[in-house]
């Protein structure tokens, strides 16, 4: 359970920010204008696609596959992790020594109690940079799988002088393949060795921070700095992709009353938000072969404000493997097989963490099966409907170290749990309809229910050996977005979005309690 410091300062975050989507906007853009024969409108969603073209003599790298080499990088991340905690940041919890890695196997593992983002955040994207080392070393998405977890394992057993958190393995191990690619094929699209001089600088900045392990990579083996004119480098078959980045206002507000606070709570944040559609669903409906993600969609959205967390969303679907058929009255079915990773985090700007009745969602591992559909027509529209098995998710804690209604964190004070984990499902539909060139309509519904098998009995005494995931119990997290999206030019489109949200929890030695919140966004984004 690795310790993260605190949030970053705004100035911080948009500097960040800043650099990372000037580099990412100024590539992709400038590809835009070497290859203008390379831009196209989806019939069905009405974004621009852009698809690279490589020349006849341009052919995909292919890398042998050194799973040793792999295994070998992914033993290195911790390593340099665990020693600049250790000797940099001078962390307490990097003081390993040989009694805690013998207790860490003769106690096992437990549910730990670090932070939201640090845990449903930082150790799936530590855990992408376990994957991308594997399929930088040329091995297949599914090899790749397994250097999660096994850099997971290796991490929570020897680089911390705390027990295993079986949370973390799960997190990381699972979650981190999702990001991780996501990334390895983002990053594709970036890295092209037949660029010299600044716009080579930029392009290769912009692909080491997608993909910092490739990016490392690339410098050590001297490949980001080797020229060949004939071959961009690619790596991965391109695939038509639509890029858009937005900034926007977020007013968010409770709508019940949460018992800790007795007060309802609202604030306005200005955000930026990315979106990544990636591929097309129907790339095989004549016969052809899918890949892993070779179909995918990522959103992710920034708080600009420093007393709200930092990264407030990134959802990510991938679809694994599917079968295309084309239905009856022109409707096109994609029966699809997907990995999802889903992270929500809202609190209240006073800085304590816990977030009320605002969302606080997690999938960090998550599987399901979906059926997508679309029509061609005077309205074209498509539909997406999904079920997903979630072995670990998170929602927020009603009472699980909360001061006032429990008392435990008189217990524990430096508790900073503010969540319950849990097994369970969750449903997804997003219904989308093209009204006319400038207009266009639509629906994301989703609903997670999770199990919280174990917690903590106020009738008996609590302890640091009591393991818990949280309130025991199960919650049940449901939001409803309608949005109208309008083009106001070729590239730049104003979005209205309006969501409702509803958490409900129930539970085993407390009251039950439920409420809900509503979002309003309006953004200006603009399409690559």
């Amino acid at each position: 359970m690795t310790k993260f410091a605190p949030e970053f300062k705004l100035n911080v975050v948009v500097r960040i920010t800043s650099v990372f989507l000037t580099l990412f906007i100024y590539c992709l853009s400038t590809f835009a204008q070497v290859c203008p024969d390379s831009v196209f409108t989806d019939s069905i969603s009405g974004n621009r696609m852009r698809l690279q073209v490589l020349s006849q003599t341009d052919t995909l790298v292919h890398v042998k596959p050194r799973p040793f080499l792999a295994l070998a990088e992914d033993l290195s991340i911790n390593a340099l992790v665990v020693s600049f905690d250790y000797f940099i940041g001078d962390r307490e919890w990097a003081r390993v020594s040989k009694n805690d890695i013998k207790r860490n196997f003769r106690l096992g593992w437990e549910w730990d109690d670090d932070s939201f983002s640090g845990n449903m955040f930082s150790h799936p994207y530590h855990g992408s940079m376990f994957y991308n080392a594997a399929r930088a070393n040329g091995m297949s998405y599914g090899i790749s799988l397994l250097y999660p977890l096994i850099g997971s394992w290796s991490w929570e057993m020897f680089c911390e002088n705390n027990r295993p958190a079986v949370n973390d393995l799960f997190a990381t191990g699972i979650g981190g393949s999702a990001i991780g690619e996501v990334t390895h094929r983002a990053s594709d699209l970036v890295f092209d060795n037949s660029k010299r001089g600044l716009e080579r600088v930029f392009h290769e900045l912009a692909g080491t921070l997608l993909n910092p392990v490739r990016g490392f990579k690339r410098f050590f083996s001297g490949e980001m700095l080797r020229y060949t004119p004939n071959s961009k480098g690619k790596r991965v078959e391109p695939k038509p992709y639509h890029f858009e980045i937005g900034i926007g206002n977020r007013y968010i507000a409770e709508l019940s009353t949460h018992p800790e606070f007795g007060r309802k709570y609202y604030q306005n944040i200005p955000a930026l938000d990315m979106t990544l559609e990636y591929g097309d669903h129907f790339n095989a409906i004549d016969g052809g072969k899918t890949h892993p993600f070779d179909q995918f969609s990522v959103y992710a959205l920034m708080n600009l404000a420093s007393q709200n967390p930092t990264f407030g969303i990134l959802d990510i679907s991938g679809r694994i493997f599917s079968r295309q058929v084309s239905g009856k009255k022109g409707w096109d079915i994609d029966y699809g097989f997907y990995q999802n990773y889903k992270y929500v985090e809202d609190y209240q700007k006073e800085g304590n963490l816990r977030s009320g009745f605002l969302p606080v969602i997690s999938e960090a591992a998550s599987f399901g099966a979906g059926l997508y559909a679309e029509k061609n027509g005077k309205t074209p529209m498509s539909n997406l409907l999904m079920l997903s098995a979630v072995p670990l998710g998170s929602a927020s804690a009603d009472y699980y170290c909360s001061e006032k209604l429990s008392g435990i964190h008189d217990l524990f004070p430096e508790f900073k749990r503010k969540y319950n984990f849990g097994s369970g499902y969750s449903i997804r539909e997003n219904f989308h309809a093209r009204v006319n060139s400038n207009l266009t309509l639509g629906n994301r519904f989703y609903f997670m229910q999770i199990f919280t098998f174990n917690g903590y009995d106020p009738k008996h005494v609590v302890t640091h050996s009591n393991s818990v995931m949280g309130d025991k119990g199960y919650s049940i997290s449901l939001t409803n977005t309608l949005y109208a999206h309008v083009n106001l030019s070729k590239n730049i489109k104003f979005k209205l979005e309006y969501m409702y949200y509803f958490r409900n929890g129930v539970y085993d030695y407390y009251e039950n309690l439920k409420g809900s919140s509503h979002e309003l966004k309006t953004t200006l984004s603009y399409s690559i």
